[in-house]
């Protein structure tokens, strides 16, 4: 990982229009800008890891980020792929809670940290923020429900034809 400060302006950012960030005026961005440090990370990098405290927020630049959870097996899940425009590690910050996955670069990316005490504060003062970052939550439930909808649905596909065979069994 290489670190450094405000070499990627909010502004010139190739996902500013798809972020958190996209309605906040020049003024605002050159605010988030000085509070960011942009960071590159080469393929198999880890950006946060799963069961340690959050201290920011990630915003991807760019590229692909994988989000994964280890399970009390041990295995390793995947739970989405992160693009360019997505912030990761905002849940954590906002629950007080560890973070609940890894995060890896898939291949090389940039990607910017914003620190949590900033974050907590430019939601505060920026309604434009907050209202984007409850929208992005909005839009992560909606797909953890989907994914768990399907999976209940191919679970019982598998099943059901068990379970009634069982059943027509018990009628004879």
């Amino acid at each position: 990982m290489n670190g450094r400060r405000n070499q990627l302006h909010c502004d010139n950012c190739p996902s500013k229009d798809d972020g958190i960030f996209c309605e906040l005026e020049h003024l605002a961005l050159d605010d988030v800008s000085d509070h960011k440090v942009v960071n590159s990370y080469k393929k198999g990098q880890t950006l946060f890891v799963q069961g340690n405290p959050p201290y920011g927020m990630y915003c991807a630049s760019t590229e692909n980020i994988k989000i994964s959870q280890i399970g009390e097996d041990g295995k390793e899940s995947i739970v989405r792929i992160a693009s360019a425009g997505d912030v990761l590690g905002h849940r954590s910050i906002f629950t007080d809670q560890y973070y609940n996955a890894t995060t890896t670069a898939v291949e090389e990316c940039t990607v910017c940290f914003i620190d949590k005490k900033y974050i907590l504060k430019l939601v505060k003062e920026q309604p434009s923020v907050a209202c984007n970052l409850i929208a992005k939550l909005g839009h992560d439930l909606r797909s953890a429900e989907k994914r768990i909808s399907s999976f209940y649905q191919k679970m019982f596909e598998s099943v059901w034809p068990n379970y009634y065979c069982y059943l027509k069994s018990l009628m004879v």
